[in-house]
């Protein structure tokens, strides 16, 4: 894994699985998992009895080889913010994703690629989460054209803002959502 997050309100741990293409929450007490958001096409899915619902399917986007998910707090996707559903935000740089925008499985042994020019750019998504209805959609999705970094990139929230670090080379990028 590459994120790990506590979630009090659900009591649930939030865990980003990069070479899996999937994020995972789980039971704090057992490590049972209780639900996931995983491309059920490709990869051989973690469990497929998990995998959350998927709202609008036809604009809804999965990460590959994703960077980091949190909870966001943001303003903007405050109806996200009960006691049965969440936000968070993904840096997804797919880099689990093929040349025929297919994913991959990545093991560790997989030479890096580095910050390279390449046909599917890093994207910051933010993923809404209902987990009564047991269902997800994408609500906000920023693209960094032209760019995939393969090991570099995070997304963070800073002071009630969501925001984006994109460590290209020691430059970065900041955006709020609300605008």
């Amino acid at each position: 894994f590459n994120s790990l997050d506590y979630v009090p309100k659900l009591d649930q741990i939030l865990v980003s699985c990069r070479n899996c293409s999937c994020i995972l929450g789980l039971n704090p007490e057992n490590g049972d998992i209780l639900w996931i958001i995983q491309d059920p096409i490709g990869l051989a899915p973690v469990d497929v009895s998990k995998n959350l619902t998927v709202i609008n399917p036809e604009q809804f986007r999965f990460t590959s080889g994703q960077h980091t998910a949190y909870v966001t707090t943001n303003p903007a996707f405050e109806a996200y913010n009960t006691p049965t559903r969440i936000a968070i935000s993904v840096y997804n740089n797919n880099s689990c994703m093929n040349e025929n925008r297919e994913n991959v499985e990545r093991i560790m042994e997989t030479p890096p690629m580095g910050t390279i020019p390449y046909p599917f750019s890093s994207e910051a998504f933010v993923y809404g989460i209902d987990l009564e209805a047991t269902t997800v959609e994408l609500l906000y999705t920023i693209e960094f054209s032209g760019h995939r970094s393969e090991g570099e990139g995070s997304g963070f929230e800073i002071n009630g803002h969501y925001c984006c670090l994109v460590a290209w080379g020691l430059r970065f990028f900041l955006f709020a959502a609300d605008g």
